[in-house]
């Protein structure tokens, strides 16, 4: 029985020991508490203009302690699914970390850098009161219209026959969308860090130089329409994947 209260305490004395060990460990945890980001995968070969697909990337783990300004410059691992789909505005290197400006269009200035030799720029008004803008990304391929019984309406010497029904339309297009408003990415990546996009409503197309047989219809559609911004369609087959 003497070697009893030696065993008791022995035994406090490990309770303790492990109860030390454990507050150090979850101490040390907290210091290395990560955060996650988003790198090229090796072999991934991302050019110009390609689509990310999920197997393009691998997750990096850096502890939140030397994270710095890394969080709001690169993506993170959180916000994959916005990436993927998107398609990519330079060639990426293997390893690297994708960077927030990666997923977005150039600035306005250089959309001309998605032109090709015979296309230029054109803005268009889209109806606000149908346009759904969520719907749409760039490079969606789109058609515009208005009822024909305005483009009656709005001829030089008015209708030469009788104005068509109210509800017949006819389309132009397709062209190809650049930009909506301000936003040069999905809405998906604008949303995922908080970046308002402003005048969806207006939208930058590419229309063939010197003007093609399109684009004069579409001039056409925008001068019997006066004040009123086109209404647009996009087919099932809008941003197609390579």
């Amino acid at each position: 029985m003497k070697g009893m209260p030696g065993m008791m305490i022995a035994a406090g004395l490990g309770v303790v020991g492990a109860l030390c060990n454990w507050f150090y460990v979850q101490n040390q945890a907290r210091n290395y508490e990560t955060v996650s980001f988003v790198a090229i995968a090796p072999d991934a070969g991302i050019n110009s203009g390609d689509r990310f697909r999920e197997e393009h990337f691998v997750k990096v783990d850096v502890p939140r302690k030397f994270v710095g300004m890394l969080e709001s410059v690169a993506v993170q691992w959180k916000v994959l699914k916005t990436v993927v789909g998107v398609r990519a505005t330079r060639q990426h290197r293997d390893g690297e970390l994708l960077l927030q400006s990666s997923l977005e269009t150039p600035a306005q200035r250089d959309l001309s850098e998605k032109l090709s030799d015979d296309e230029v720029l054109f803005q268009v008004v889209v109806d606000s009161s149908t346009f759904i803008s969520e719907h749409y990304n760039p490079d969606d391929e789109v058609q515009f219209f208005v009822p024909q019984y305005l483009e009656a309406v709005a001829a030089p010497n008015g209708p030469s026959q009788p104005s068509p029904v109210v509800g017949s339309t006819r389309t132009v297009g397709p062209f190809r969308i650049l930009a909506l408003g301000t936003r040069k990415g999905t809405r998906e990546v604008a949303t995922a860090y908080d970046r308002r996009p402003v005048r969806e409503n207006v939208i930058t197309i590419a229309l063939k130089f010197p003007f093609d047989q399109q684009a004069e219809a579409l001039f056409r559609l925008i001068g019997a329409g006066g004040s009123r911004g086109l209404r647009i369609i996009k087919h099932k087959g809008g941003n197609k994947a390579d």
